[in-house]
């Protein structure tokens, strides 16, 4: 490998590419917040689906709308939740972090 290959290959470590990250951090933490918490919605979104798709269900073929499949995985993760089989947390702290994060992205990109 020559000099410069190797020089490229680094240049993602650089100072000043951590000092335009960590200025964009100070600058509009809000939209970072907002980011983070639809992708920590989305984590648990995952968990949800994947618990219920371990039982077997399915959801009704009369669901069209994202928002209603999503409103259908909760009460299905509620109701198994009740049941004793799981916490519900997961089912409330995804709708929780979803609406939060929605609110602070646009928040934070507003003030830019």
């Amino acid at each position: 490998m020559s000099s410069k290959t190797s020089l490229a290959v680094f240049t993602f470590y650089e100072p000043e590419w951590i000092q335009v990250f960590l200025h964009m951090i100070r600058h509009d933490p809000l939209a970072i917040i907002g980011f983070s918490l639809i992708g920590a919605s989305g984590v648990l979104w995952f968990r949800v689906y994947s618990n219920l798709k371990v039982l077997g269900e399915q959801a009704p073929r009369s669901i069209s709308l994202p928002l209603a499949f999503h409103i259908w995985l909760s009460k299905t993760y509620l109701r198994h939740a009740h049941a004793g089989h799981w916490s519900p947390w997961p089912a409330y702290l995804m709708w929780l972090c979803s609406g939060a994060g929605v609110l602070l992205l646009v928040v934070g990109l507003t003030r830019l």
